[in-house]
């Protein structure tokens, strides 16, 4: 028998081994890969819903605030699937009255509650700090999935700066020296940036709502 024989078998199951315990870590870390991909994908798709209450609970209460509730509004706030979690516990008795109303009664009682462009409603701009905090796993969710949150990030940051807007045209509100014109400017403001985040607000949330439920 050739001296090569048990020598080419050695190799050859050298090799085949090495083949083996690759192809084993290869797999191992596929799975870790996947498995923290779906937690991440889970804590991203929490914070999401979170910010979807809020989105929903501002569009109401900027609504609210500026005299414009009607039937289409109350039942698109019914439809979204947050129930009256968080803030918009707040109004959920109100709402479930104006759904059992006609449309002419809604506008009606939307006039009757209309507050000030000036009232202190509390808006917060949205952080959206699980994904900063986790941006490095940010490569293991789905390409369809990336690319709908990165639209949502980007439209969540404007809709931050319009809040923003609004919150210094209200602080500006308490300035003794404003003139009759400046004054008028500041209403016609406030006005357009809550109309604005009213807007955005609805985007959002359809656009979140469309991704998560």
């Amino acid at each position: 028998m050739s001296i090569w024989v048990p020598i080419i078998s050695t190799i050859g199951g050298a090799i085949v081994g090495w083949l083996l315990g690759f192809w084993g870590t290869l797999k191992v870390e596929q799975h870790k890969r996947k498995q923290l991909g779906k937690d991440f994908k889970e804590g991203l798709c929490a914070e999401l819903k979170e910010s979807l209450t809020q989105l929903v609970a501002n569009y109401y209460l900027v609504n609210r605030t500026i005299g414009n509730i009607n039937r289409e509004m109350l039942e698109w706030v019914a439809s979204m699937g947050v129930g009256t979690n968080g803030k918009l516990s707040e109004w959920s008795k109100e709402i479930e009255k104006w759904l059992k109303l006609s449309g002419n009664e809604v506008a009606a009682l939307s006039s009757q509650v209309k507050a000030s462009e000036f009232t202190p409603i509390s808006l917060r701009k949205f952080n959206l700090s699980f994904l900063k905090e986790n941006i490095s796993s940010f490569s293991l969710l789905e390409p369809d999935f990336r690319r709908s949150v990165l639209v949502i990030r980007t439209n969540i940051g404007y809709l931050n700066e319009v809040i923003a807007d609004r919150n210094f045209y209200f602080e500006k509100t308490f300035d003794s020296a404003l003139t009759p014109e400046n004054r008028s400017n500041l209403d016609i403001n406030i006005k357009m940036a809550f109309e604005l985040i009213a807007k955005l607000s609805r985007k959002l949330a359809e656009e979140i709502k469309k991704l998560i439920l």
